[in-house]
């Protein structure tokens, strides 16, 4: 039998199977096209447009695209749910629920936070591994910034829309903790059990503070792209407060005493607050 007859005869009944998938497609697709609903085929095309020119060559800061990216398809979204009614203090808090139960493709990144990261930050605190686990928790904060970043999401929204932040009647630090409070309650929950799971090797007693505490001064830490040290000044960012962070508490953290620990965690935190307090947002 000759080779190339049995390969001219091979590449006949593909072609001919790739004629008839085809033409089984076109029929399909002029079947359903009357049921396609154009405005959403619009909307679709109109939102991978605008989305085009914010791709991996863009001069603009990777995190300002996916906040770009993120903010184009949440507009683009149907509504889910509607706010509570609330005045004060308790609208902040339903609105921020609100929030998350819309935009919840940041729910996987709020779930690493509380059961991976915190726990993990709270481990090496402890002193268990040395330096090389406070390295790492200094990586993890630096490289896994979403779930930081996602717990304060809506109070750095608040703070970005100016036309809405200059209506609201509450300072800084009141407008950051109740922006924040359910996904910080959120991250507790996972980073408590993620101890409970951990009690055989670290000691509850510190763990669960040491857990509270790395989870509120993460969140703080984060707040901090939202605020400069004066009108003129520098904008602080996550990534300097972070390393700052961790450089403070790590050598304290090798000294094998958690309660020393945990009262330079409190300081941090109480120092954190003051500058959030005292700093001047900024879009």
């Amino acid at each position: 039998m000759n080779p190339s007859s049995v390969l001219s005869d091979a590449l006949s009944l593909i072609a001919a199977a790739f004629g008839v998938v085809a033409l089984a497609g076109i029929a399909v697709f002029a079947a359903l096209a009357e049921r396609f609903d154009r405005v959403l085929v619009i909307e679709e095309s109109a939102l991978f447009a605008d989305l085009q020119p914010f791709g991996a060559f863009s001069p603009l800061d990777q995190t300002v695209i996916q906040q770009y990216r993120r903010r184009k398809k949440l507009a683009a979204r149907r509504r889910l749910f509607s706010l509570s009614q609330g005045t004060g203090r308790r609208a902040l808090v339903a609105r921020a629920c609100l929030s998350a139960a819309r935009q919840y493709e940041g729910l996987p990144s709020l779930f690493v936070q509380g059961a991976l990261i915190v726990p993990f930050g709270a481990c090496a605190l402890l002193g268990l591994g040395g330096p090389i686990a406070l390295l790492f928790w200094l990586q993890a904060l630096l490289l896994f910034s979403q779930g930081a970043r996602e717990q304060t999401r809506a109070f750095r929204d608040d703070v970005r829309n100016r036309l809405v932040r200059d209506r609201l009647p509450f300072d800084t630090l009141e407008l950051f903790a109740f922006d924040t409070l359910p996904a910080f309650v959120f991250v507790a929950v996972l980073s408590l059990g993620a101890s409970v799971a951990l009690s055989a090797f670290v000691p509850l007693v510190w763990m669960i503070p040491l857990c509270l505490l790395v989870n509120a001064l993460g969140a703080l830490v984060c707040a901090l792209d939202a605020i400069r040290f004066s009108p003129k000044g520098k904008r602080a960012s996550y990534e300097m407060g972070a390393l700052l962070l961790v450089a403070a508490l790590g050598p304290i953290s090798l000294a094998g005493a958690p309660l020393l620990t945990v009262a330079a965690s409190l300081v941090a935190g109480a120092l954190l607050v003051s500058i959030l307090r005292r700093g001047i947002e900024c879009a």
